[in-house]
């Protein structure tokens, strides 16, 4: 864990003790209070993650939150092939704006905007939904094959600062 005057930020790592392959993830599931503007720098998604789809597809409204605004209320989701390393942030009634960064192996953003809570979660993570069906599927966005000894390891800051 790291904290600062206006940032706060953790590494998970998952190692591999096992003389096997195993099938490893990681993510974070943090939740950001409504109303929020998200801007996600992705063009392509899984518009469903309840029952996702094998392949993403490129993004269209209500799923294309390249630019900074409001998620639909409803949406479930999982971008992908992100063009960037963070989400962008904002609550324009407080005046605030944050980064919410993730090293590169974090490279699917979970997004969900439930309609009766007062929160979008935000989870960057190594791998789509659901993830033993990628894997066994041979499916796009499987969680990796961890090599015994070897460590999956994500990098996670969130920078908060006045709007300008």
């Amino acid at each position: 864990f790291r904290v600062g005057p206006a940032s706060a930020g953790l590494t998970l790592e998952l190692r591999n003790l096992d003389d096997a392959p195993m099938p490893a993830g990681i993510g974070l599931h943090p939740g950001f209070v409504k109303p929020l503007r998200i801007a996600v720098p992705a063009p392509r998604v899984l518009t469903d993650n309840t029952a996702p789809a094998a392949h993403p597809q490129p993004v269209e409204p209500p799923f294309d939150l390249r630019r900074l605004d409001v998620m639909a209320d409803g949406l479930d989701a999982t971008w992908t092939d992100l063009t960037g390393d963070a989400v962008d942030l904002a609550w324009p009634a407080h005046d605030l704006r944050a980064t919410f960064r993730f090293s590169e192996r974090a490279a699917f953003l979970v997004a969900a905007s439930p309609a009766d809570v007062d929160a979008v979660a935000v989870e960057p993570q190594t791998h789509a939904p659901p993830a033993l069906r990628r894997l066994t599927g041979h499916e796009p966005g499987a969680p990796a094959l961890l090599a015994p000894g070897d460590v999956l390891a994500v990098d996670y800051e969130l920078r908060v600062r006045r709007a300008p």
